[in-house]
């Protein structure tokens, strides 16, 4: 049994791109709860970002309308993954659950990431961010890695290390300081111009 459900991690890992890698931690059990509420988290996550990009899409063919396009967090799909974030909170109780339940949320970042990548391919002109690389290509490992734990009932992190996540976060927020520093300094350099 051991051995086929390491055999599967691997043939995963391999078939995604990944590399599967066992924790040296002893693996920590996921409730039921947390793995049923696990399959509505990431299918809402992305219900969220599929409706994100089609409402980006719409807005750049119409521009004008405004209401096309909101943050994920503002769509309907968004509110839901607050209620369900608050409902996860309220009811996890284990280190396993509490741990699994970080990198749904891990997953839920890199994903908005990643997105905002191709949002990014679609038109340069209204979009401001690139995220940085390292946060975006978080996704597909933490995503891969948090289907593995539902199947197995057993949380490791796997590709997705709250440490990679950790310095990708920081690397992303260290771009988007140093965009708005020199956007900032940009429109200095025109008002300056204009005197």
């Amino acid at each position: 049994m051991r051995k086929s459900i390491v055999g599967a991690m691997l043939f995963s890992g391999l078939l995604f791109g990944q590399q599967a890698k066992v924790s040296s931690d002893k693996s920590l059990p996921i409730s039921q709860y947390m793995r049923e509420v696990a399959l509505d988290y990431l299918e809402d996550v992305q219900k969220m970002y599929d409706e994100a990009l089609e409402g980006f899409a719409k807005f750049l063919m119409h521009p004008l309308d405004s209401e096309l396009w909101h943050t994920p967090d503002e769509s309907p799909y968004g509110k839901i993954l607050h209620t369900l974030e608050t409902h996860i909170e309220i009811n996890i109780h284990t280190d396993g659950d509490k741990r699994f339940f970080a990198l749904l949320e891990h997953t839920k970042v890199a994903g908005w990431a990643s997105y905002q990548d191709a949002m990014q391919g679609l038109d340069l002109q209204h979009t401001p961010w690139p995220r940085h690389p390292e946060l975006s290509e978080m996704y597909a490992p933490c995503l891969v890695r948090a289907e593995t734990i539902i199947k197995t009932k057993y949380f490791a992190e796997g590709d997705c290390t709250e440490a990679k996540f950790t310095k990708a976060l920081k690397a992303d927020a260290e771009g988007i300081e140093a965009r708005n520093a020199k956007a900032k300094a940009d429109e200095a350099a025109k008002a300056a111009k204009k005197l």
